[in-house]
């Protein structure tokens, strides 16, 4: 019969927790993935898979430096994984036994913090989709930047607005009930190729999502917010606040807010016509060499790149919107000496 170390045995606590996670345990100086999650990890990763004990009593193991571990994590979440990261959650010299360990966080396509992971040019939106009433709603938050935007309008899930917009806003990962995963919707958002988890339809509540704005945002009403009127919209925004404060175990992310728009508001440019026109990939190797992008962009920040990809992909529409975007270019041509400090 094995005999489990007080080690082992804590590791086994956690993945029981997490068992659709890739486990990073860490051990001194290694995060360490142990049985299936070494097989796994030492393949995708390319490195050693070795073993503890014998027999019944073997354990396969592989690790990688807690240093470079966000470079090793970056590549499991390329290969479709999610990993949950355990640290040690007491002072060692204080520990009596065993040094207390928890996951402190989990790490999703959608939800990464490190700027050397993401692309400087790209936003990392993380996307709830909701259906109901004849209404969609659409929440997406970039954890990297705090924005956090809503919109509703009518239609299905399905439907080629939907579609236009999610190739718009390009998640790397998107929120759907436990109920829509069972819909053809489903089916068809798969078809983009856009890592999917499923919630729970209760994530998706408006009583929820108004607490958990409440709390997120540290105000008593949700005045202000624009979202009164657009319940399956907040709907959505709760599932994305909900999903946050799963994976980021250890404290809230700071977002700068929360922002409607409409869809209505900016012409809407198909991923096909994107691609015919070259707005930021070309057609030879799907880099941006040769796109428009790529001759306006002068920008000196990557939240500068961010904006001047969003504003060529959603070419506004609105008179008002249109005139406050040249009155601020006009402001900028006049003065020379901003337009230094800021060049």
């Amino acid at each position: 019969m094995s005999k489990q170390t007080p080690m082992q045995r804590q590791y086994l606590q956690l993945k029981k927790q997490y068992p659709d996670c890739i486990l990073l345990f860490r051990l001194g100086d290694f995060y360490e993935m142990f049985n299936e999650d070494a097989k796994v990890a030492s393949k995708a990763l390319d490195i050693v898979l070795t073993a503890r004990g014998e027999g019944v009593d073997r354990w396969p193991l592989c690790g990688v430096p807690y240093h470079a571990v966000e470079g090793y994590v970056a590549k499991l979440l390329q290969q479709g994984f999610t990993v949950a990261i355990a640290d040690q959650v007491e002072d060692a010299s204080q520990a009596k036994g065993l040094v207390k360990r928890d996951v402190v966080r989990v790490v999703t396509p959608g939800t990464i913090l490190e700027s050397s992971m993401l692309e400087d040019a790209q936003n990392n939106y993380l996307v709830a989709l909701i259906e109901d009433g004849g209404h969609v709603g659409i929440a997406a938050v970039d954890v990297s930047t705090g924005e956090f935007i809503v919109t509703q309008f009518e239609g299905t899930l399905n439907s080629e607005v939907v579609l236009n917009e999610i190739g718009r806003l390009s998640p790397s990962e998107i929120l759907l009930s436990d109920e829509t995963s069972k819909s053809r919707a489903r089916g068809v958002l798969e078809e983009t190729g856009i890592h999917i988890t499923q919630r729970n339809s209760l994530d998706f509540s408006t009583r929820n999502a108004e607490a958990l704005i409440k709390e997120q945002f540290k105000v008593a009403t949700l005045d202000g917010y624009g979202v009164s009127d657009k319940p399956v919209a907040l709907g959505a925004a709760g599932a994305v606040l909900a999903y946050l404060r799963d994976v980021h175990r250890t404290g809230s992310v700071t977002l700068s807010g929360l922002r409607t728009y409409s869809i209505e508001s900016h012409m809407i440019i198909d991923s096909q016509t994107q691609k015919n026109l070259e707005l930021i990939s070309n057609a030879r190797d799907g880099s941006s060499r040769g796109t428009l992008f790529s001759i306006l962009s002068k920008t000196v920040t990557p939240m500068g790149k961010r904006k001047l990809k969003q504003w060529i992909l959603q070419p506004l529409r609105d008179v008002m919107e249109i005139n406050r975007r040249l009155d601020a270019v006009e402001e900028l041509a006049r003065d020379a000496i901003v337009r230094k400090d800021i060049s």
